[in-house]
């Protein structure tokens, strides 16, 4: 047996159709709409939102918690800086937690909802875990990754165990969180990563591709690590041009270097662009590059193979679900210039390895985060939920 009303509760969903803040839940839940699960969802409001609306066919209820000048701390990826940075952004904090709560106990009290599914144990399964487990309803928390990194050590590791402990089922999105979560989850941490847009995401063989253009997609920041994609084009051929379809704090360094290593060129700042631009430009790029550190899953580079485009990835964390060494792409260790040049230029040069990781990768994905797949591990989720709860009585 599986839930059939579902209700989400996080701090990050989109705040308008074609909104990319959270988008993949909206994906979620649609899937799991059409597979016979309704979802509705709880999320924090901001300012110049209704605080009742329809997106993406879902209803979302976004609920206040400060006055206008304090409501920034959702959507924005800063939370936790916010709230341990200033004492206006610890009682926003402290007023989001309340409201999240509150919202919750309503719809239990109206007898509305067979399961909650909280995203990111921070803050949305600290806000309503409690008042799930004293209704007695399956409770199901997700950690995408910001959070798992949160719970490290000291105060926050231990409120990440308090958060979990209401929990009838805990998934994260890799294998590599899911070691890192297991120690403080009281069930079994299930591997679940969240759905793309299959459909949008798709190759298209009559667009033709630069046999010459890397693209990065992302941040310009530490962790995203481009920096290491400019010190390896000037290390391969003078025809090669890097794409950076990306904003961030470090553009400025990024474009100093490389105008020092002559490259002004061939490094295109793009700037962050509309979600629905990035397939186009996977889609006529001839390597993909996603050099991350840390990443939780790596939507970016699932996202190129779903494209049917190569990816080159740091062997690390998330990214090792995604690109197997010589099987659906190539994987790099470290932040070696030169190693990073010689996987990228191994894939400009050899089409027929291009061509074979790619078409692997693209299968790969393809079972892992079409949307219908990821509604069925999902369903399957909650009917565990479901039955650890009838067990716990």
């Amino acid at each position: 047996m599986t839930a059939r009303r579902v209700l989400f509760v996080a701090h990050n969903f989109p705040r308008h159709d074609g909104d990319a803040a959270g988008a993949f839940l909206l994906d979620l839940a649609r899937a799991l709409g059409r597979a016979g699960t309704g979802v509705r969802v709880i999320a924090p409001h901001a300012p110049g939102l209704p605080t009742d609306h329809v997106v993406g066919g879902i209803e979302v209820t976004r609920v206040r918690y400060a006055a206008d000048a304090r409501e920034t701390l959702a959507y924005t990826g800063t939370m936790a800086e916010q709230a341990t940075r200033s004492v206006g952004g610890a009682l926003a904090l402290l007023g989001m937690l309340g409201a999240m709560g509150r919202a919750v106990r309503a719809l239990l009290r109206a007898d509305m909802i067979d399961l909650v599914h909280a995203h990111w144990w921070f803050p949305a399964a600290l806000a309503v875990g409690r008042p799930v487990a004293a209704a007695r309803l399956p409770f199901v928390v997700t950690a995408h990754g910001s959070d798992v990194r949160l719970a490290r050590g000291g105060l926050a590791r231990r409120l990440a165990r308090h958060a979990l402990a209401p929990a009838d089922g805990v998934t994260t999105v890799s294998r590599w969180l899911g070691e890192a979560l297991q120690p403080l989850a009281p069930v079994p941490v299930s591997i679940t990563p969240m759905p793309a847009d299959v459909h949008t995401f798709a190759a298209d063989p009559t667009i033709p591709r630069d046999p010459h253009r890397v693209l990065f997609v992302g941040r310009l920041n530490a962790q995203k690590n481009p920096g290491v994609l400019v010190e390896a084009l000037a290390h391969l051929p003078p025809t090669t041009t890097l794409e950076l379809v990306a904003d961030g704090a470090d553009r400025e360094r990024l474009a100093a270097r490389a105008a020092t290593l002559g490259l002004e060129a061939r490094v295109l700042f793009r700037g962050a662009l509309p979600r629905h631009e990035i397939p186009d430009r996977m889609r006529r790029a001839a390597v993909v590059a996603v050099p991350s550190r840390g990443e939780g899953f790596g939507l970016v580079a699932a996202e190129a193979l779903l494209c049917g485009t190569p990816v080159v990835a740091t062997d690390d964390a998330g990214l090792r679900d995604i690109v197997r060494q010589g099987e659906t792409g190539l994987a790099v260790t470290g932040d070696d210039p030169h190693a990073w040049a010689a996987a990228i230029g191994a894939l400009l040069k050899d089409a027929d390895l291009a061509g074979r990781l790619a078409r692997a990768g693209q299968a790969t994905m393809t079972a892992t985060v079409a949307p219908t797949a990821v509604a069925s591990r999902m369903q399957a989720v909650y009917a565990d939920a479901i039955a650890r709860r009838r067990r716990r009585g």
